[in-house]
């Protein structure tokens, strides 16, 4: 196990934001965390990789060794490269994606292991010592995650789970798009519409299979990406207000439009570096469009059961 942790007797509140790839989870963490009593770490399991696709760059523009959130915390709970590694492979061998359902029945049967819990659980609480928050927001999106951080010690945690229309998320995977503020770093995934949708159903399954039982009554929300961009001010004002955070700190400016705080974001989508200027929220619906007949029809007969419950329409022209 990867060193002693300190007792924690202070509940953190925490909202994670669970989703499939491509689904709006980072501007999703930054408009929320542009409150002052909030604070957005982006996903967080990219601190335990050895390489890091934008350079273990932080949504402020610093490298995480040298930004002044994340330093004082890594000091503060001892991570130093070696202890990063020895975190990393404890998730890897029990904590990874394909371990969900083992550590579901685990948690059923009052057996879990809660070696990488309590890890989340500790940098919750550095954050928020650090940073004074009042939520802590994790869009790290991984069910195995955010099982871990449901089961966190002395964690309130907020589930957030965002679904994008399968189509959309596909068409955007498609799509060659940079890793960090540099346009001419390390390029993002591209995957194909079928391997896309496949992970698309497996992840929205097991976000409601096995991460909703393990939060307290009350304390999962599922949204659609879409109806967020339809009327911001007003969808987020009301997960503000189911997170325990005052809408009114929210920096809308218009009924689309916020200042989006500066934010320290572990990894994330490149638009996390968006900040300062006045950003339109609007739903990015170019794969109605522009996306290929035959991707499109892929997506929707292999979405077809989920994109039903969540009220998709099938018709890409009713779509939006």
């Amino acid at each position: 196990m990867p060193g002693q942790l300190a007792s924690m007797p202070i509940m953190v509140k925490v909202l994670f934001i669970a989703a499939w790839l491509r689904s709006g989870t980072t501007v999703t963490g930054n408009v929320l965390g542009s409150a002052p009593s909030a604070e957005h770490i982006g996903e967080l399991n990219y601190l335990w990789m050895k390489k890091h696709p934008a350079g273990f760059e932080c949504g402020c523009g610093s490298v995480v060794w040298e930004c002044p959130l994340w330093k004082p915390v890594l000091d503060r709970l001892h991570l130093s490269r070696d202890r990063r590694y020895e975190i990393r492979q404890l998730r890897r061998d029990s904590w990874s994606n394909g371990d969900v359902l083992a550590r579901y029945r685990d948690w059923r049967r009052g057996a879990i292991d809660p070696a990488y819990p309590r890890v989340l659980a500790e940098i919750y609480r550095g954050v928020a010592d650090q940073t004074g928050a009042a939520l802590v927001i994790d869009s790290t999106k991984h069910v195995s995650d955010a099982l871990a951080a449901a089961l966190a010690p002395d964690v309130d945690l907020h589930l957030l789970h965002v679904v994008r229309d399968p189509r959309a998320a596909a068409y955007s995977s498609m799509q060659q798009k940079a890793h960090g503020s540099d346009a001419d770093g390390v390029l993002l995934k591209k995957r194909s519409p079928i391997r896309n949708t496949f992970h698309w159903d497996v992840r929205n399954t097991l976000i409601e299979r096995c991460d909703k039982p393990a939060v307290a009554p009350g304390k999962y929300l599922r949204v659609r990406y879409e109806d967020l961009m339809r009327s911001p001010k007003e969808s987020f004002s009301a997960i503000a207000a189911w997170a325990g955070l005052d809408p009114a700190e929210l920096p809308f400016t218009g009924d689309s439009t916020i200042r989006l705080a500066k934010s320290h974001t572990i990894m994330g989508n490149p638009n996390r570096h968006d900040v300062g200027a006045e950003v339109t929220l609007r739903t990015d619906s170019r794969w109605i469009n522009s996306m290929r007949d035959r991707d499109a029809w892929t997506a929707t007969l292999m979405a077809s059961p989920l994109m039903a419950r969540y009220g998709y329409r099938y018709h890409r022209s009713a779509a939006a």
